[in-house]
């Protein structure tokens, strides 16, 4: 399946292709792509520059880390997506994808997510106000 772009991350890649060049000493600098960050994995041109595995699974865990990362990390890191289908902040069209995948490990990671409270700001008797 093709992997889908977070809204996000298609803004950002846009803006930047936009930019075009920047204005570097000698005014070729050029504007950095999605593709370009994933070391032109996610673009079929190469595996990525290397990096501590247990660095790019918590990187794939972090709510905070942003759509157009986690895009990157899916396409970049195939082991790392059971750890962004247990993201919360993992986009709804990624998560369909990683659903799309066949793999045991994602499915059971997307399977803890779906049984998980949406929102942990309620008490166990469902009232927000105790």
């Amino acid at each position: 399946p093709t992997l889908p772009y977070a809204a996000a991350a298609d803004a950002a890649g846009q803006t930047k292709a936009r930019r075009g060049t920047q204005g570097g000493a000698n005014g070729t600098k050029r504007a950095e792509s999605v593709e370009d960050r994933a070391g032109g994995a996610a673009a079929g041109r190469g595996p990525a520059p290397e990096r501590d595995p247990k660095d790019v699974l918590a990187e794939a865990a972090d709510p905070a880390t942003p759509a157009s990362r986690l895009h990157e990390l899916a396409g970049a890191a195939p082991y790392a997506r059971a750890a962004l289908a247990g993201n919360p902040s993992t986009y709804p069209a990624l998560v369909e994808w990683l659903g799309r995948l066949g793999d045991p490990e994602v499915n059971a990671a997307l399977a803890r997510r779906a049984a998980s409270p949406a929102d942990d700001a309620t008490t166990p008797g469902g009232d927000e106000s105790a």
